[in-house]
């Protein structure tokens, strides 16, 4: 066999906040392919290298959740390198060692055929090397016992169909210690146990041949905290004492750096949720053609535009096209204030409009909270509609009730 060549080689970022993953996740197999196969020549490459200690957040089996009183948390951290070539491709034994296990590991999202092999070095302790995702033909081929010499073949990379229903791949893995496994071994860990596997699972590049690039690095909370401070206006809230590291949305979740998914109450995601894919392909195409002055004719706004308008009844047929939420809300209170010529505003408590001068002003969730002067003379609240916390929570009643607390203010 020949050692694995490092300049026919990239590194593939498949991390939870990855562009990569979020693109191909939701694929089928042979768009992921090509798709990989599209990276790699733009890479000049042949081999796609998944790092070691990545956080991965397409692990979606149900063996990958772990429940218990201390919580819910995924095994997302890859405690192996994965070498990325096509079906078929000879695996050869890196050095010499003995079959101790070989398995057909067949869940879904399993290894497929493994193979560990356990070595013992004359000036070292003994170690395993674990190879997953491989081709039936070694189950057949090997036995257990079996000495195999280093630099020869040992198996081939299995297809999707035999490897656990992933893209062609080997997972490569040293183990110090396999503990009472069987033919099987967890080449995925929960993050909260990371330095524990570290110390089981060394990183397996270094007898690839690799360098550094191909372990993953964990972004440390403590320095990006001071990053942001040193940057990022005071006045700019932090959500929890332990801030989260959110480096992805999808969907109705946020996902954290470390693969971690947590359903999104808080943000805009009732529209389309978040990283939908058919905005973002949208998004992309137009980015390339992108022109803002609405001082030209465009085909492109006025038929949105023309289809935004024909969602509405009369005579609410005409748009203005804004970037934000406080940017339509502000030109909001200035066509009303034009048009009646009045200025005063009835505005529910808590009420939150945005962050222009304009909105904080009619914004109690801003003027009455911390660091605010309170509202202007001209803008007058009233208690929120709310039967369960609220200032009326008799239903026969409430309506009526908080009716007359806007009608108070209008006869003043």
């Amino acid at each position: 066999g020949e050692p694995l060549n490092t300049e026919k080689t990239t590194v593939l970022d498949l991390s939870a906040g990855s562009s990569f993953s979020a693109k191909s996740e939701g694929m089928s197999l042979e768009a992921q392919q090509e798709f990989l196969d599209t990276y790699l020549r733009e890479k000049n490459a042949e081999i796609g290298v998944g790092k070691y200690l990545e956080a991965r957040s397409f692990y979606a089996a149900d063996e990958f959740v772990n429940d218990s009183l201390d919580g819910h948390e995924k095994r997302t951290i890859h405690l192996g390198i994965d070498i990325c070539v096509p079906a078929g491709t000879v695996i050869y034994a890196p050095i010499k060692g003995v079959v101790h296990q070989i398995q057909d590991n067949k869940s879904e999202l399993d290894y497929g055929p493994t193979v560990i092999l356990k070595h013992q070095p004359e000036d070292g302790p003994v170690f395993y090397t674990l190879y997953g995702h491989l081709s039936r033909e070694c189950l057949k081929q090997l036995k257990t016992g079996q000495i195999v010499s280093g630099g020869t073949a040992l198996a081939k990379i299995g297809d999707s169909n035999e490897n656990g229903g992933w893209l062609p791949h080997v997972h490569f893995q040293i183990i110090l210690d396999l503990f009472d496994y069987d033919g099987n071994y967890p080449g995925v860990a929960l993050p909260s146990r990371k330095k524990v596997w570290c110390s089981i699972c060394p990183d397996p590049g270094m007898m690839l041949g690799l360098g550094s690039e191909s372990t993953a690095e964990e972004i440390d909370s403590g320095q990006l905290l001071n990053r942001r401070r040193n940057v990022f206006g005071q006045s700019l809230s932090l959500s929890y004492q332990e801030p989260l590291i959110i480096v992805r949305g999808q969907g109705q979740s946020l996902i954290d750096s470390k693969g971690q998914f947590y359903l999104d109450c808080v943000n805009n995601v009732a529209h389309v949720g978040h990283s939908h894919p058919d905005i973002a392909k949208a998004q992309s195409n137009q980015a390339y053609v992108l022109n803002t002055n609405t001082r030209y004719l465009n085909p492109v706004n006025i038929e949105y535009a023309e289809r935004l308008c024909g969602l509405f009844p009369e005579p609410l047929n005409t748009c203005f096209l804004v970037c934000s939420g406080s940017e339509a809300n502000e030109l909001a209170l200035r066509i009303a204030g034009t048009v009646n010529g009045q200025k005063d505003m009835i505005v529910l408590e808590e009420a939150y409009h945005g962050n222009t001068k304009a909105n904080i002003d009619i914004s109690p969730y801003k003027h009455n909270g911390p660091g605010g002067t309170g509202p202007p003379e001209w803008v007058h609240q009233i208690p929120m509609p709310y039967l369960y916390r609220g200032l009326y929570r008799d239903p026969a009643t409430a309506g009526k009730l908080y009716a007359d607390e806007v009608l108070k203010i209008c006869e003043k």
